[in-house]
């Protein structure tokens, strides 16, 4: 379709009082645009994810607490998709994921420290072997707003270290509209430990991604 090829470069900045910057490549209208990321809560691409939930916002922007342990005892949700046609969505497994629900985990409840219109706190379900966060619930006004679930998964190729993980897939509802979005990544586009120059890292690479 006229989204094949688009690509998109996050530029992130060690400097925590520098915004991030997000450049996107759209080869059907021969067109790339970058812009600045001011507010990380912002929605993301017309999902229900934010940009913040779509890369590390850092730990130092919330203040953070455990609040309890517990068994995960649930499956990660997911979208049914119908009429599965092309040969890449056939490959798209899209039933529940229940195999972390006898994991151990923390939950860990993190307020911002600047307000926003998002949220007013969060609270994570993590992995207390591996750190991943399966499930975000998101809170305002004392209500559940949005729920993030995600699949995390060993990275290929690396071995004997728990923490090294990849997502397999990541499911958002937004709780009052009821819109889901669901995205799948599959692990042939994946590569890992691979060495490549800066200049990979630009909006020039972007034109050449199919």
């Amino acid at each position: 379709g006229k989204l094949k090829g688009t690509s998109v470069l996050l530029t992130d900045y060690e400097d925590s009082n520098k915004n991030p910057t997000y450049t996107i490549w759209m080869p059907a209208l021969r067109l790339m645009r970058t812009f600045e990321i001011g507010n990380t809560t912002d929605t993301w691409g017309g999902t229900v994810f934010s940009y913040s939930d779509m890369f590390s916002d850092g730990p130092d922007k919330e203040k953070h607490e455990i609040i309890g342990n517990r068994i995960f005892g649930e499956c990660l949700r997911s979208i049914q998709i119908k009429n599965k046609k092309s040969k890449a969505l056939k490959s798209i497994t899209d039933a529940p994921v229940c195999e972390h629900q006898d994991k151990q985990i923390f939950l860990l409840k993190s307020h911002p420290l600047k307000p926003n219109d998002e949220y007013d706190y969060r609270i994570r379900y993590v992995d207390s072997v591996t750190f991943a966060d399966y499930r975000l619930e998101f809170f305002k006004a004392g209500k559940l707003v949005k729920v993030i679930d995600k699949d995390w998964k060993p990275a290929d190729d690396i071995k004997n270290k728990p923490r090294a993980l990849q997502w397999h897939h990541i499911y958002g509802k937004d709780i009052n509209s009821g819109i889901e979005t669901y995205i799948v990544v599959p692990n042939d586009l994946i590569t890992i430990n691979q060495s490549s120059s800066s200049s990979f890292w630009s909006a020039e690479t972007l034109k050449g991604l199919k």
